[in-house]
C-alpha cells in the first residue's frame, strides 16, 4: 500500500453533517461507489485502491490515532505517506491547504494521530470551515454545528479539487502538491 488517506470525523447521526465531519463528507464525495469494509482490530472503515488505503476511523475523532497507527504498521506505510483530511477553523470554507510536519492547531484528531505516530511527520489536507462575515470579520462557527444546505451542496466541488491534490501527492509527493495547491487556494 503506497498511501494511507485518513478522513477524520465522528460517527453517529448527530455528527453526520457537522463541520467537524468535513473530512468524512469529502471522502464520501471522493468515493461515492466505495464498498467500505470494517476492520474490527483498527476500528475503522477501509477502502483500498491501487495507490491508497482510504480510512474512516470509527472511534470519536480524538481517538483516531489508534486506527492510523495500526493500519500504517500493518501496511508498512511511511509516516510521510499518511494523508489526513480534516476540518480547519483558520481556513475559509471552500478552500484547503496542504501541510506537512506542522502543529495540530487545536484539532484533537490530529493530536491523537501525532501521539500515536510519535510525531507530526505526516501530511494534512486542512479543509476550511470558517466564513467571512458581512462586516469583514472571520466567523469561526462551532465545529459541531451542522453545515448549512448551501455548504453541503459545495462539498462535491471541494472534493473534486482535493482529489486533484491527492493525485499530485501520490504521484509527485507532498512538497509538489503544497507548491501547486497552497498558492492557488490560499
Amino acid at each position: 500500500m503506497k498511501y494511507l488517506i485518513v478522513a477524520l470525523g465522528n460517527k453517529g447521526d448527530k455528527y453526520t453533517y457537522t463541520r467537524h465531519n468535513i473530512g468524512w463528507l469529502v471522502c464520501d464525495a471522493l468515493l461515492p461507489e466505495a464498498s467500505w469494509e470494517y476492520d474490527k482490530y483498527a476500528d475503522a472503515l477501509t477502502y483500498a485502491t491501487s495507490d491508497a488505503l482510504y480510512v474512516k476511523p470509527q472511534t470519536m475523532m480524538n481517538l483516531s490515532g489508534h486506527a492510523v497507527r495500526i493500519l500504517a504498521d500493518r501496511h508498512h506505510v511511511a509516516h510521510d505517506h499518511i494523508v489526513v483530511l480534516h476540518d480547519d477553523l483558520d481556513i475559509f470554507f471552500g478552500s484547503f491547504k496542504i501541510s506537512y510536519n506542522r502543529g495540530a492547531a487545536g484539532n484533537n484528531g490530529v493530536h491523537s494521530i501525532a501521539r500515536s505516530l510519535g510525531g507530526l511527520d505526516f501530511v494534512r489536507v486542512r479543509i476550511g470551515i470558517s466564513r467571512l462575515g458581512q462586516d469583514g470579520r472571520i466567523i469561526k462557527p462551532p465545529v459541531l454545528g451542522r453545515h448549512p444546505d448551501d455548504e453541503l451542496q459545495e462539498i462535491p466541488h471541494i472534493a473534486k479539487r482535493i482529489a486533484s491534490a491527492l493525485a499530485v501527492i501520490i504521484a509527485e509527493g507532498h512538497a509538489a502538491a503544497m507548491n501547486r495547491y497552497n498558492e492557488a487556494h490560499s
